[in-house]
């Protein structure tokens, strides 16, 4: 009796099992790699619609400059930003579906002192000589925060 050319049953079982493995492993590869690049381009967007916002802010207008020289400006205690996902929505019709972008605005008059907020909106713009403005950029489903920047805005111009 001669051997015969073929495979036994036990090498096919371990052949099958390691091809398994090789081929799990790569798609755990590609799974993981199509994750990085949808941040990366979740990450891209939203650095596109901070910049969008921060060209937005930097078009305030303020009223002429009359007195905003103070030597103890910004002397009182600053202020946190309130919490993150419950503001008004700036974001760009075409990204609501992913996105919310939120800004606040926080003015000092020419004192230093944190403008009140109760004002309307061109009293508060007519009393601040310098705009703290924070801008988030949150992901729409768990208000999970992608980006934040800080931009400081005064009446002379200066950014």
């Amino acid at each position: 009796m001669g051997k015969s050319g073929g495979f036994s049953l036990l090498e096919l079982v371990i052949s099958m099992f390691l091809i398994a493995l090789v081929i799990a492993g790569t798609l755990l590869l590609l799974a993981g790699n199509l994750m990085m690049i949808q941040k990366a381009n979740e990450r891209l967007v939203a650095t596109a619609l901070g910049q969008y916002q921060v060209e937005l802010v930097k078009g305030i207008d303020f009223p002429p400059v009359y007195y905003d020289l103070e030597e103890d400006f910004g002397q009182e205690t600053e202020i946190e930003p309130p919490g993150v996902g419950w503001g008004e929505d700036y974001t760009p019709e075409g990204y609501r579906d992913k996105f919310k972008v939120e800004r606040y605005v926080v003015g000092y008059d020419s004192y230093g002192r944190i403008v009140d907020a109760g004002l309307s909106e061109q009293d508060y713009y007519d009393r601040a000589v310098y705009l703290k403005v924070y801008i988030y950029i949150l992901r729409r489903k768990n208000n999970y925060r992608i980006l934040e920047t800080l931009v400081l805005v005064s009446k002379n111009g200066l950014y």
